[in-house]
Formats: structure tokens, C-alpha cells, sequence
């Protein structure tokens, strides 16, 4: 069956890629004095919460335990010592799970009583069949693609993976950029209860270089660039190819962006794995987060001191990457204003040395940091 070619509708969002990652820290400085106002406006922001989004189906999803992914289908077994803890990853726009498999694979290493969980979210990776902007794409993740549907979907995968009550719920999550919005999301929720009480809140959250507001700028050329590739796409070469001479991407990025590629609908070359019309509803959502709020109810705080209905206190780990212009001053001063309203129970932490992919520019950095947050 032969495809016509087209082109994605254009997108802004920030990619995720251990390869991408070398070739634009340069470019993490230049970050629009407009964003870091929309940032401290989208903390002061607040939002009443309120989700009513039911997941039918588990996110795509792999193990990783003791260093190592575990293959499809294969469930974490006992620790020496008890029962494993679970750890949550959640990926940044535009990537997959794999894409954290670095820090998963050295925390669970380094602490054989941790199972890192690793998900592809609605509109990525193996996930992205079931969602589509339009809904066709499957009956589980229907629109409105949301930061609160996406935390929807991960407490569904949870709770199918009988990852629930005080001894199953996930100890941790970590999350990077987009993922690190979910996280709170998610955190936030487990702390309200209701729909979600039977997972419990996590003992710590892990937010990696998510700035409040807009989506960070720094590579909108690059995703604006992939958008206009021609689907089907004939080949990898062919769109390092294109990428490279016909829109002025970085070789390193191109490169990276063959690892989201996947057979095309009509058997004819290649489609991006994720859903670019997802992306786009979720990258709206960005500067309506209620930022400070979510940081203060995922640490089971309320302003004043109050408590959620879990009545369980967590930590809350804001990861600053030193070379990301978009923490200004201000907006670092508006992080820790909100980890003094909840008795210090949100912390934040800055890795001079690393820029947005904290997780490839300073992994060693940032497992230190993280070193026996879970237990």
C-alpha cells in the first residue's frame, strides 16, 4: 500500500537524548527573558485541582532491576532481603522510557532492594498506538491530553501492576523536564487520595530540570524542523540526511532522532514513534501548571502548614541543571519560598556542571544527590 507524503504539523518542545545532549549545552543559556517571566508567574499561579481521567489500559513499560532491563514480560523477583521497592522514571516531551535507562540502571545497581519502572507516556514511544489528538488513535488515552491525564495514565499502570497500598506503592519517581511535570502530577495526587488513595504517596520525588512556565526554548528550532520532515520517511540515513542539509540540524541530534523512528502505517519507510498533535496539547498545558501549587500538595503540605487527606509528608527534589539560563533568581527564590511553607520538605539542588539533560551531564553528580533518598 503505497503512502502519500506529508508533513507533521509544527511543534515547540524539548527532546530528550543522551546524544542530543553534547551537542546543544551550548545552547541551554539562551533562554528568553519572557520565559523566566511566564516562570515565576506560573508558580504564583493557583488552580483548584480537580481530575476525573480513568486510564483503561497500562502505558508501555520495561523493568530494570539490578543494572539490567529485564526482557518484555518479565516481572522484578524478590529482593535478597524482602520486598522491592519501585521507583518510577518519566521521560522528557518528545522521548521514551529508555531514554532514562542510565540512571535507572545505576540506582537499582547500586541498591539491590530498588526495581526502577520505566513508562513510555500517552503520546510516546510504544505508548503513542493508543493516543492520538483526535482519539482515533485507540480507547484508552483519549483527549484532552493533559499533565493531569498523563498522571492518570502512570497511577493506572501503577495500580494494573498491583503496585498499590502501604507495601506495593512506588517509594520514588523520577522525572525529567516534561516528566519531572508529571511527576508532580502524579505526587499530587497520591497525596489528595479520592480516585487514587490506594497508591500512596511517594517517599520522594526526584523533579530533574523542570523549569515553570513555557517549555524550555533552547532546541524549538530543531522540533520545529523535525515537524516539517516528509511522512513516510525512506530511510534513517535519509533523515539525518534532510535534517542535516535541508534544516540546519546538528549531525549529533539527527542522529538521535533515528531512535524514534518506527515502521510507517502503510509498510512503506518510517514514522516518528511519538504523536506530535500530543505533544502540542501537552506543551500547552506548560505555563497553566500550577507549579508552586503542585510542589507544595506533592510534598503533603498546604500553605499554613496544613496536611493533605494521606497525611504523609514527602520529599520533593527540584534538580537545577547550573547551564539552564532559565532558573533565574527569581524563579530559584519562588522554589525555595514554597520548601519554607512546607517545613523544608521541598529542597532544591543545583549541579553547576550539567545543563538540561542533568542525567547525562553530571550522572554521577546527580546519583550522589539521590543516594538513600527511597528508603
Amino acid at each position: 500500500m503505497a503512502c502519500m507524503a506529508m508533513a507533521l504539523p509544527v511543534a515547540t518542545a524539548a527532546v530528550t537524548s543522551a546524544a542530543a545532549a553534547s551537542s546543544i549545552r551550548r545552547s541551554t543559556a539562551r533562554v528568553a527573558a519572557s520565559s523566566a517571566a511566564t516562570a515565576v508567574a506560573s508558580l504564583r499561579r493557583g488552580r483548584r485541582y480537580l481530575s476525573t481521567y480513568e486510564p483503561a489500559a497500562p502505558l508501555h513499560h520495561e523493568w530494570v532491576v539490578d543494572g539490567r532491563v529485564l526482557p518484555p514480560g518479565e516481572t522484578p523477583p524478590p529482593a535478597k532481603n524482602g520486598e522491592r521497592g519501585t521507583v518510577l522514571f518519566l521521560h522528557g516531551l518528545l522521548g521514551s522510557g529508555k531514554n532514562l535507562r542510565g540512571p535507572a540502571k545505576r540506582l537499582t545497581k547500586d541498591d539491590g532492594g530498588l526495581a526502577a519502572l520505566l513508562v513510555d507516556l500517552r503520546g510516546h514511544g510504544s505508548t503513542s498506538a493508543l493516543s492520538s489528538s483526535s482519539g482515533r488513535g485507540g480507547a484508552t488515552l483519549s483527549p484532552p491530553h493533559t499533565l493531569e491525564a498523563c498522571a492518570e495514565d502512570v497511577i493506572g499502570t501503577a495500580r494494573s501492576l498491583g503496585l498499590v497500598g502501604d507495601g506495593r506503592s512506588p517509594v520514588g519517581v523520577v522525572g525529567h523536564s516534561f516528566g519531572g511535570r508529571v511527576a508532580l502530577e502524579y505526587a499530587a495526587m497520591a497525596q489528595a487520595g479520592g480516585s487514587s488513595a490506594d497508591v500512596r504517596p511517594p517517599r520522594a520525588s526526584w523533579i530533574l530540570d523542570s523549569v515553570p512556565g513555557s517549555a524550555h526554548g533552547s532546541v524549538a528550532d530543531v522540533v520545529n524542523a523535525v515537524s516539517a520532515v516528509p511522512i513516510p520517511i525512506p530511510s534513517k540515513n535519509h533523515l539525518v540526511e534532510d535534517l542535516t542539509k535541508n534544516r540546519g540540524v546538528d549531525k549529533a541530534i539527527a542522529m538521535w532522532m533515528t531512535t524514534n523512528l518506527t515502521k510507517s502505517d502503510c509498510g512503506n519507510g518510517f514514522r516518528f514513534a511519538f504523536d506530535l498533535n500530543v505533544a502540542l496539547e501537552v506543551l500547552d498545558e506548560f505555563p497553566r501548571q500550577d507549579y508552586a501549587g503542585r510542589l507544595r500538595a506533592a510534598a503533603g503540605g498546604r500553605m499554613g502548614g496544613g496536611t493533605l487527606s494521606s497525611g504523609r509528608s514527602s520529599v520533593v527534589n527540584v534538580v537545577m541543571a547550573g547551564k539552564n539560563g532559565a532558573w533565574t533568581d527569581d524563579v530559584v527564590a519562588e522554589v525555595e519560598a514554597v520548601g519554607r511553607d512546607v517545613a523544608g520538605r521541598v529542597r532544591s539542588h543545583r549541579l553547576p556542571n550539567a545543563g538540561h539533560w542533568v542525567h547525562v551531564d553530571d550522572l554521577d553528580g546527580l546519583m550522589g544527590l539521590m543516594e538513600g533518598s527511597f528508603g
